[in-house]
């Protein structure tokens, strides 16, 4: 369905035009949500070309695109290519946005999550935990990307064996989280 769609898209309004190029995107994204990440590598590739032609590597589009090739790297094991290009997409964001930004925010935290499937704990953690901090500062301790990043620290902090701490991170997340879904009653 995806494909017909991009592909009426590209007859009607051309290869170049923003919507081929999102249905392309979309594409890619069912492609790797699906556990093709060759196949979304692929497409994620032929749109990044046309939008650094026609939008410029720093247009949010861009940047997006991207980041979900980085994932599509990462997940085929090609992690220091995925490593690479979220460099340069936070490199783009930290001249456009303050350190607390959402998408250097998630940039950073991507680039974390490629650390740790290389077996980068201790650059992973680091990593992590700087992110956690900006995100409790700038989106609070219950926002769902920081209990996210929270729970990876754990998840980190196991993989060194660090079990206390991480059970410790691991119980704060899931108590901020019940708060944040279930607030205390007034009586």
């Amino acid at each position: 369905m995806l494909r017909e769609v991009e592909a009426a898209y590209c007859d009607m309004l051309g290869e170049r035009h923003p919507r081929t190029l999102t249905a392309r995107n979309n594409l890619a994204n069912a492609l790797f949500d699906s556990r093709s990440s060759v196949d979304a590598e692929e497409i994620y590739r032929t749109v990044l070309a046309t939008q650094l032609e026609a939008l410029g590597p720093s247009h949010p589009e861009t940047l997006t695109t991207c980041q979900n090739l980085a994932a599509a790297l990462s997940s085929g094991g090609s992690h220091e290519a995925a490593r690479q290009v979220l460099s340069d997409v936070i490199a783009e964001y930290e001249n456009m946005f303050k350190p607390d930004h959402p998408s250097l925010l998630r940039a950073r935290y991507m680039l974390a999550a490629v650390q740790e499937r290389q077996g980068y704990l201790d650059g992973a953690l680091h990593s992590y935990v700087d992110v956690l901090h900006l995100q409790t500062a700038a989106l609070g301790t219950a926002h769902p990307d920081t209990l996210s990043t929270r729970l990876s620290v754990s998840n980190v902090l196991l993989k060194l064996r660090y079990s206390s701490e991480s059970r410790a991170e691991y119980e704060r997340a899931i108590l901020l989280a019940a708060r944040a879904t279930f607030p205390p009653v007034r009586r």
